[in-house]
């Protein structure tokens, strides 16, 4: 029975004397627990960079695109992004191989992610793609346009558009974005957690298409100039207190400052040493 206790009170301690992990951002679990069907975080801490945490699907960096930099979220020392150097004549792009036949968007959907404009749409002379599972008559499009407006398609060719143009302003630096829509329902814009602009969706059926990231397989040269992160994908529309939630938790952190557990929970000493049975050493 001794040694059980002596067993059991060094296990205690051992947790409560445990340091906290390194510094770790609560966004990718704010992001997951609304049941994205891919994300990826380009992150060094994500399992591949260019990997879905979410099913698993395998991206591929396409034309030299590449990741690294520094993320939206500075409070996550791993947190990197999907690097798009297009100038004129350069094609970079993330292929994600999703949804490879399953977990597709039929009748909802729902587009997230960080942006970071090296230049704006008007001065490329072309149309910047975020996201897109583009189809024929049946889009999943959110993307940037030459009047440098962001534009969400779900349909077969309407789109809700943000009436609030980017400026030069709002170069080199992260703006969160999300679109999501109801086939014959609500379609919304949010900028910064905030809702920009709302439509109506016409009608959507499921694609199998592959979805790519910062360009579009059907509609071509819409190639993204800047850097693209935390892109999660959902068959569900999700709210705008869902939105407000996810951009909410961009400062969260975990355990930002390594501190012994028992510290954290405010047990003093004496406990610990209760614990362990530890005595005063009487000094003659």
């Amino acid at each position: 029975m001794r040694k059980v206790g002596a067993v059991l009170a060094v296990a205690v301690v051992g947790a409560l004397m445990g340091t906290g992990v390194r510094a770790d951002s609560l966004y990718s679990t704010t992001v997951e627990s609304f049941n994205p069907v891919a994300y990826w975080q380009f992150s060094t801490s994500s399992g591949g960079q260019t990997n879905s945490s979410v099913n698993g699907y395998v991206g591929t960096l396409e034309n030299g695109a590449t990741v690294g930099g520094t993320g939206p979220l500075t409070n996550d020392a791993s947190n990197t992004a999907l690097v798009l150097n297009n100038p004129a004549g350069s094609t970079e792009f993330l292929n994600t191989n999703y949804p490879s036949g399953a977990n597709e968007i039929s009748n909802a959907g729902t587009i997230v992610a960080w942006i970071n404009l090296a230049q704006l749409p008007s001065g490329a002379g072309r149309f910047f793609q975020i996201g897109a599972q583009a189809q024929g008559g049946n889009d999943f499009d959110f993307q940037i346009e030459t009047d440098n407006e962001i534009k969400f398609y779900t349909d077969s060719g309407s789109a809700t558009v943000d009436p609030t143009a980017l400026t030069n302003s709002d170069l080199n630096q992260w703006i969160f974005v999300a679109g999501t829509f109801t086939a014959g329902g609500e379609r919304d814009i949010y900028v910064n957690g905030v809702l920009a602009a709302t439509g109506t969706a016409g009608g959507h059926s499921a694609d199998n298409d592959d979805f790519s990231v910062g360009a579009n397989d059907v509609f071509s040269g819409r190639y993204f100039n800047g850097e693209i992160d935390e892109v999660a994908v959902y068959n569900t529309a999700l709210t705008g207190a869902d939105v407000a939630e996810i951009y909410a938790s961009r400062n969260d952190v975990v355990n930002a400052t390594p501190v012994p557990a028992a510290v954290e929970m405010g047990l003093p000493v004496v406990v610990l040493a209760g614990l362990l049975g530890w005595r005063r050493r009487r000094v003659c």
